[in-house]
């Protein structure tokens, strides 16, 4: 009986002393494992691709997949900075929804996604293009080779603010007359010989490509039409007046048309073919009169319009000045500006 008591002892010894060393090592070596843990080192997605990859600018919303690897189901994508609602496929695949305010205009939008507790990862560029032009007509479609310089209007749709026209594939100065008409001037050297040049509409960038092309043709000179001539401005003119630029308008002009002052060829500049302008020097004001202009096309064909009559006014005696033109260039090729008609105080 002695003896089970000394057993039964040394047990409740031996099971306490296994207490103490296990209470031991929570205290000490186990303190660590005791501690509470961070969370989980989750690592940066990669993006390797994205679909679509543009999209035309003024559309819908559309589902954007990203393509890549180490997604976690806590990945978002974010659109140029800002978190958007995504869906999580798998590792290596998460949808986001684009919201068509994102899209409403065109522009660059940077892709990419980050896991919850975890950098962001590398970025892909996403294109929000403006649409691709559309031409639907031009006016005028031909030309006679030689013509007088034109203006081109190209007509269509989806022309945005900043649309250029091309011709031959070189950018032409553009104005836009309307969000469906552009227009640009055809000079007296693009008209100068016989050929096919095309005509084409360019967005400005970002975008998905120019128009299709239409064709302007300049056909083979033949023969010049006959001008007309049917008023003139600056009439009358006052003796003693400065030399001036006499601006004409008629009909039929061709690059070549030369106005006449009293049968006199004057240094002319052809601005259409409805619209000439010559410089008209000093010496020729210096006696009252009347004076005889025409307009002269060279042969073959051509020849002269009937002439149109140009008073020039004696200064009454009681005239205290002259109102004189501004800005005149010595070859008198500068335009009115500002200054007042020709008129005697």
């Amino acid at each position: 009986m002695q003896g089970m008591r000394q057993n039964t002892t040394l047990a409740a010894v031996a099971l306490m002393s296994l207490a103490v060393a296990v209470a031991f090592a929570g205290c000490g070596a186990g303190s660590e494992a005791s501690s509470p843990s961070g969370p989980s080192s989750i690592p940066a997605a990669v993006l390797g691709s994205v679909s679509p990859a543009s999209v035309i600018a003024g559309g819908n919303g559309f589902t954007l997949t990203v393509n890549g690897s180490n997604f976690a189901s806590s990945a978002t994508v974010r659109w140029s900075g800002q978190s958007v609602p995504t869906s999580f496929v798998s590792s290596k695949q998460v949808t986001a929804a684009i919201l068509a305010s994102l899209i409403a205009s065109a522009g660059l939008a940077s892709v990419n996604v980050q896991n919850a507790n975890s950098s962001v990862s590398n970025a892909l560029e996403f294109r929000v293009n403006n649409p691709v032009p559309q031409i639907t007509s031009i006016s005028p479609d031909n030309a006679v080779a030689g013509a007088a310089p034109l203006y081109l209007r190209v007509n269509g749709s989806s022309f945005i603010s900043g649309a250029t026209l091309f011709l031959d594939g070189s950018p032409r100065p553009t104005t836009p007359t309307s969000d469906t008409q552009l227009l640009t001037t055809l000079s007296a050297g693009d008209l100068a010989a016989a050929r096919s040049v095309t005509i084409a509409v360019v967005n400005p960038e970002p975008a998905v490509g120019p128009s299709s092309q239409f064709a302007f043709t300049i056909t083979p000179f033949t023969s010049n039409p006959a001008p007309t001539s049917i008023s003139a401005s600056d009439t009358p003119v006052p003796v003693g007046w400065p030399g001036f630029q006499l601006t004409v308008n008629g009909t039929n002009f061709v690059a070549a048309s030369v106005l006449q002052w009293n049968g006199m060829d004057r240094v002319t500049t052809v601005t259409s073919s409805t619209e000439l302008k010559a410089a008209i020097p000093a010496d020729q004001l210096v006696s009252p009169g009347t004076t005889q202009i025409a307009v002269v096309n060279p042969s073959p064909g051509g020849g002269a319009s009937s002439p149109l009559p140009i008073q020039v006014q004696a200064v009454p005696p009681a005239a205290i000045g002259v109102i004189q033109r501004s800005n005149i260039g010595n070859d008198l090729s500068e335009p009115d500006g500002g200054s007042n008609s020709a008129a005697v105080l």
